[in-house]
This record gives C-alpha cells, structure tokens and sequence, in this order.
C-alpha cells in the first residue's frame, strides 16, 4: 500500500505527456533516449549526433523536445518514470529492446563515466533485455561478491570515517547473512571474515554487479536490498548520495522504493 500511494503521489507531480510518452510503444523509445541525455550543451550535441545517426532525425528530435520537458524534472522523478515505461518497454521486440541499451549505455559511455542515474538507467533497461532471455536465476550464495560490491559502496560513500565504514559494511553483510540463514548458512562467516575493500567498485563494476543481482530471484533482490538498508541507515541517518545509490540499485533490480528523504 505504501509503495502504490507513493506511486499516485509520484504520477500526480509528473508533467502528464511525460507520463503518456512512457506508455506509448511509438513514444517510449525518444523517452528513454531523452532520460540519457546530458544537460552539458557539448555533450548533448554529441549525444544528439549519436541518436541521428542510430535512429534518424525524427527519432533525435523527438528525444530532444522530451529531454527540454525532462529539464524542470528532478532525478528523484526521473527514476520513477523509468518504472513507467517499462509495460511499453515490453511491447518491443528483442531486436528493437537491444538496440535501444546498446545506444543508452553509447550515449553514456561518450561522457567517460556513469553517473548514479545513468547506471540505474542502463541497468534498469539491461534487466528489461533479461526478461526475455532464457537466463536461468541463480541463488544469493552465488552473487554474495557482487552484494558485496553494493555494500561497500555504501559503506565507504556514506561514512566519514574508516572505523564508521568499516561497522557499516559488517551490520550489512550480517544482515544479508541472517537472512539468507539457513539455506546458506555459509555466509555468516563469510561476512564474519571478509574485509571491506579499500576503494568502492567503479561504476563499470557496480553495473555488472547490479546485472548479476537481478538474476536473484524477487525474495532475494528485497534481502538484498534490506542489508543496503542496514549498511546505511548503520550511523542513525542517510545521506543524499547514499539515498541515491539505494534509488538506483532499487530500479536495476525491478524492486523500487519510493524516493528516500536524506537527513545527512
């Protein structure tokens, strides 16, 4: 209930042909290209090219006048939008749905690193592509490194200091142990054992972490989720970036949270 009364509240601030561009088959494809268009003038130009020369002008300027709607729109909606579009995300076929996250992670990549939406975005379209692949999911015992990967992300980003970090990664990791207890009973000592890595994952490591999370089956995915929460709600608050890496995680494994309120 909670979750669907965010989503009306969500809806109600959303400028409505955004909204209507999200659920048309013919629209959704300019949305999504507008969503990963950057604000930089040099840089969009460079990504406009891009679109021009992958999807043609009609396609390119139809993604342009989305992006200038998506201008007064905060990330904090943008991700919500995505959500959105993902019943008309499905009515493309495979060929088209490929050829739509190749051109979202190219227009990414011409900015020479992934910024936290640009990674829910990417990811977020990957998980759609797996959908309708034959990948078989596999268990929380075989993604615990790339849980991991998250984990510490959060720790070292959202905490001042080592020590801090360092209690953060450990509530993390025992809280996914617990809860995976006892069907892989192995990981409370893992998580016992395993020391926090010196620097968080890059960007291109966070994405492949993400793509192997969202094979967890649902369960899993909110087990994960809850030891992200631990991690780091661990200092008694959440500060913006963490808010905004849990945001992202949460759209690339298909399991949103409404939008989180940072009291850091």
């Amino acid at each position: 209930p909670e979750n669907v009364d965010a989503a009306h509240r969500l809806r109600a601030v959303m400028p409505e042909d955004l909204v209507t561009a999200a659920h048309g088959p013919a629209t959704v494809t300019p949305l999504i290209l507008a969503l990963g268009l950057a604000s930089d003038p040099r840089l969009r130009e460079a990504q406009a090219a891009a679109v021009v020369a992958r999807y043609g002008r009609k396609t390119a300027d139809a993604a342009l006048g989305l992006a200038g709607r998506l201008e007064g729109v905060s990330e904090t909606l943008r991700l919500p939008l995505v959500d959105m579009s993902f019943p008309a995300l499905r009515e493309l076929d495979r060929t088209a749905l490929e050829y739509l996250v190749d051109t979202a992670d190219h227009l990414a990549g011409l900015n020479g690193e992934l910024s936290a939406f640009e990674l829910a975005l990417t990811s977020a379209l990957r998980g759609r592509l797996n959908e309708l692949s034959s990948r078989k999911r596999h268990k929380v015992k075989d993604a615990t490194g790339s849980a991991w990967q998250v984990l510490a992300a959060l720790a070292l980003g959202g905490h001042d200091t080592r020590p801090l970090a360092e209690s953060a990664w450990k509530a993390g990791c025992l809280t996914l142990a617990q809860a995976t207890k006892p069907r892989t009973g192995h990981l409370r000592s893992a998580s016992q054992s395993a020391p926090l890595p010196e620097a968080p994952a890059t960007p291109g490591e966070l994405r492949k972490a993400l793509y192997e999370l969202d094979g967890l089956p649902y369960v899993d995915k909110g087990r994960v989720v809850a030891a992200m929460m631990a991690t780091a709600s661990h200092d008694g608050r959440i500060t913006s970036g963490e808010a905004e890496l849990l945001r992202t995680v949460c759209a690339a494994l298909r399991c949103p949270v409404p939008p989180l309120a940072a009291t850091g």
